[in-house]
């Protein structure tokens, strides 16, 4: 029993160094050619050519067809997939015990949702308005750009006592969890000082919902507030220091 092998050549032209094969298998003088169309990659279906009909190569890309999911282990632990269907974006699911990414660095083009739907996402990281730890980040330290390089129009806040006077510092409990918390009414802060508060203005509501604010930037008018209510105490006791020497403040 004799069997040949051959590369073939579009055209049916020999060749050893053919790129494309097109597994022309001569076996007992019958021949076997391959399943589906150009480019399809081939699989022993029942020991004859079989189309593996979402995967091709053009000798550069190996191409997955849409809506199809590359699964890995044995048992269908996690897998990757091109969500075509109406959505248009790459999902990949991790195992149970989840996904780990390596690297030097990791690049996110753009944003990044921690458990929010894509439609949720408007920031660089979006988190899911959840008063539980779903909905927090942790670190050492967060570090804000503030060198006098990116800046300009620098001027001293003025009337920080009159504005933490207008400001309330409440105590609340969050309607998802019942949990009791610290913090400000993002309403109340916009009035004073609407640029760090966040507003929703995709909807038609007048005037705008307030969304979120940042907290971090209360700390400069506490600041000067702190600096102005010392002033007013040095002066105080000048004055209380003069009246008790019987002399004129200075």
């Amino acid at each position: 029993m004799t069997f040949r092998r051959r590369r073939i050549r579009r055209g049916g032209r020999i060749g050893r160094e053919t790129k494309r094969i097109e597994a022309v298998v001569v076996a007992q003088g019958a021949a076997a050619t391959p399943g589906g169309s150009d480019n399809q990659l081939q699989f022993n279906d029942g020991g004859s050519f079989g189309a593996v009909t979402p995967l091709t190569f053009d000798d550069t890309n190996l191409k997955i067809a849409d809506d199809t999911k590359l699964i890995f282990g044995t048992n269908t632990d996690a897998s990757i997939e091109y969500n075509e269907d109406g959505d248009n974006f790459l999902i990949i699911s991790g195992s149970a015990n989840g996904i780990i990414m390596s690297g030097s660095a990791i690049h996110m083009n753009q944003t990044l949702g921690v458990g929010v739907p894509i439609g949720g996402i408007t920031h660089a990281v979006t988190l899911p308005d959840n008063a539980d730890n779903t909905g927090r980040m942790k670190a050492n330290a967060y570090m804000t750009y503030s060198s006098q390089r990116f800046k300009k129009d620098v001027e001293v806040i003025d009337n920080s006592i009159e504005t933490i006077q207008n400001l309330r510092g409440v105590t609340f409990t969050w309607k998802k969890n019942n949990q009791k918390d610290y913090g400000f009414i993002a309403e109340e802060v916009g009035k004073e000082l609407p640029i760090i508060v966040e507003w929703d203005n995709k909807n038609s509501e007048n005037p705008p919902q307030a969304m979120s604010m940042d907290y971090t930037r209360i700390i400069p008018i506490l600041l000067e507030g702190i600096k102005s209510q010392q002033n007013q105490i040095d002066n105080l006791k000048a004055e209380i220091k003069c009246l008790k020497q019987g002399t004129e403040p200075t």
